[in-house]
């Protein structure tokens, strides 16, 4: 669910920022009233995203600084019962944001990782440090390009020894809302691609990678992004600014979240068959995941989260070091060193 698009950052990846329109935000009242809405549509999973949820130095139609929103929200949808995470770029988050994200019942916190650079990923680390020591699971995150892929393990051994999860997504370059169009593209090659997965894979074994056992054995086979969801089932939904019902963020509708009261609505189906027959496909981790899932897979994931939500967190760092260490040994060909400077 899109909150405010509005950025402090402007990434070669994103065109979010670009389409900020305050007038077309949701306030605090509509994002609480479209979670009424999609807790009534069978929603129990959420992800809140921006722009910036945590900025403090932008402010809303209504006033109030998209931190607050992010917050107040949060609180919301979890007095519903559901369970809630947020993705930031983490330039905002502070120790005093964490014990507030907490108490408000967050669950999970995704950092992107956008400056790859040592200082940059040992910042995100040190926040994602500060969410596990409040019981908030923290993942890093990060694309997969042709420029990144050879030293990416290096990355994701950083990130896991630290106790933290890797998250990572091929680079998408459908030219929307979350992927830019370049000139050149930056789509990793086959080969590029099964090195990544391998290596995740390795980590995945002890739990330290949260993305699927299927998209990290299956994913190549769609490759360059060639997955297409299921027009006929509603594995996922996106709500996009001013509250629109869309089929992802790059296949947008005309109606709002308010204006289906149910998901057989034939104006919904048909226009998600309509949209679907269009696209040319992608391999979004997220969408994929949900209409895919391995859930016995997942079983070491869910026990290093749970872990970590019950007060853990250096408990998984020192599993960390050992999964990294094991994954070195298991897969010495694939080359594990950060190469970041």
């Amino acid at each position: 669910m899109e909150q405010n698009r509005g950025c402090n950052r402007s990434c070669f990846h994103c065109g979010v920022r670009d389409q900020y329109d305050s007038s077309q935000e949701l306030t605090l009242e509509d994002s609480c009233r479209a979670i009424d809405r999609l807790y009534g549509l069978g929603a129990r999973i959420g992800t809140g995203l921006g722009g910036e949820p945590l900025m403090t130095t932008a402010r809303t139609k209504e006033g109030i600084t998209f931190y607050e929103h992010t917050l107040e929200w949060v609180r919301y949808a979890k007095r519903k019962g559901m369970l809630i995470g947020i993705s930031t770029n983490g330039d905002f988050f502070t120790e005093y944001k964490a014990d507030q994200l907490k108490k408000a019942g967050l669950d999970w916190i995704t950092f992107s990782l956008h400056t790859e650079t040592k200082k940059g990923l040992n910042h995100l680390v040190d926040c994602a440090k500060m969410a596990a020591d409040n019981g908030i699971v923290p993942i890093i995150h990060d694309l997969i390009t042709s420029q990144n892929a050879d030293y990416f393990p290096g990355i994701a051994a950083h990130v896991a020894e630290n106790g933290i999860l890797v998250n990572a997504t091929v680079v998408q370059e459908k030219g929307g809302s979350f992927s830019t169009k370049p000139e050149t593209s930056l789509i990793p090659t086959k080969e590029q691609q099964a090195r990544v997965f391998t290596a995740l894979a390795h980590l995945k074994n002890y739990g330290f990678v949260r993305i699927n056992k299927k998209l990290l054995l299956r994913g190549l086979d769609y490759y360059p992004n060639g997955w297409k969801c299921n027009p006929e089932a509603d594995y996922f939904l996106h709500i996009g600014a001013g509250g629109t019902l869309d089929v992802c963020e790059e296949a947008r509708t005309d109606w709002t979240v308010f204006d289906i009261d149910n998901l057989n609505d034939k104006r919904w189906r048909d226009r998600k068959r309509e949209l679907i027959k269009k696209c040319t496909g992608c391999l979004y981790r997220c969408y994929y995941e949900s209409e895919n899932p391995s859930i016995r897979g997942e079983l070491t994931t869910l026990g290093v989260m749970a872990l970590i939500k019950i007060g853990g967190a250096n408990l998984v760092r020192r599993w960390g070091q050992v999964a990294t260490q094991m994954s070195r040994k298991l897969a010495p060909d694939i080359d594990w060193q950060l190469q970041l400077v």
